[in-house]
């Protein structure tokens, strides 16, 4: 459960498939508009239209809709960096008693398992975020949106989790060019 890192370089017919032509960095929209977020997106560290001039926090949370919306290409001749589940334990092993605390524990695990390899929050292409309820999805939310600026993949499940009193667990992919 400590969430341990894995790299794997991934050749560019891996990502699109073998022996098919790769497919274009950009995505289309209705009428055939290049989807703007989705170039921002794979430029990196930008902050996504969601976020953009919204009057509340409750406001710049995505719905379910915006964020279960299509998926994240990541471009051919990158490594890819699995950062397992990090709980929620702070440095001592000490448990925040609430899904503020929690989140803000996870998310400098995972920012420091990403550090370790030379990365960043940017570099993150995919989340697997766990909830013990739905009542926890807000501090989740919150908390990803000050480490996140862009789109990412993501999976969200309400779960019960490993040990009595966790609350969030987070589960990164990350890509970079080296």
């Amino acid at each position: 459960w400590g969430g341990g890192i894995v790299l794997a370089a991934l050749a560019a017919n891996a990502l699109t498939g073998l022996g098919r032509r790769p497919r274009p960095a950009a995505r289309t929209i209705a009428g055939g508009a290049t989807d703007p977020a989705h170039e921002r997106a794979l430029a990196g560290g930008v902050r996504p239209a969601m976020l953009a001039g919204a009057a509340s926090e409750e406001a710049a949370l995505p719905t379910v809709d915006r964020y279960l919306r299509g998926a994240v290409e990541v471009p051919a001749n990158r490594t890819l960096v699995v950062v397992g589940a990090q709980s929620p334990l702070g440095p001592a092993g000490d448990l925040a008693p609430d899904a503020v605390g929690q989140c803000a524990a996870v998310w400098a695990k995972l920012v420091a398992a990403l550090a370790e390899k030379g990365l960043e929050p940017r570099h993150i292409v995919a989340l697997e975020t766990d909830v013990a309820s739905r009542a926890h999805l807000a501090a989740a939310r919150a908390e990803q949106a000050r480490h996140l600026r862009h789109h990412v993949a993501e999976t969200v499940r309400i779960a019960a989790l490993a040990e009595e009193g966790w609350l969030v667990q987070i589960q990164a992919l990350a890509a970079v060019a080296r």
